[in-house]
């Protein structure tokens, strides 16, 4: 499968690249653009609070991520997720849909 690009509208935040396909929970290795900067810290501190089952805090920051209304997106167009879980740490990131 092509990669996935984690857009918001019309900016690619990143892409998924060497996509594991689970029935639960997908992971992959993320390659994030400029445009991402703006989110990663939402991002590790979401990433920080399930490690630590914080799970009223990590509930509250998977709300601000859901809100900024992202897409996972193939390059080729073929596969699109509009509602999606996904935690993104360093150059990881795993999703379930």
């Amino acid at each position: 499968m092509t990669p996935l690009q984690l857009k918001q509208s019309g900016t690619i935040l990143g892409t998924l690249h060497n996509v594991k396909w689970d029935m639960f929970w997908s992971d992959a290795r993320f390659e994030p653009t400029e445009a991402f900067a703006q989110y990663k810290a939402l991002f590790d501190e979401e990433y920080k609070t399930l490690k630590v089952e914080q799970w009223d805090k990590n509930d509250q920051l998977q709300q601000q991520i859901a809100d900024l209304k992202l897409r996972l997106v193939s390059e080729d167009g073929q596969c699109r997720f509009d509602e999606f879980l996904i935690h993104i740490y360093g150059d990881e990131a795993w999703f379930r849909y």
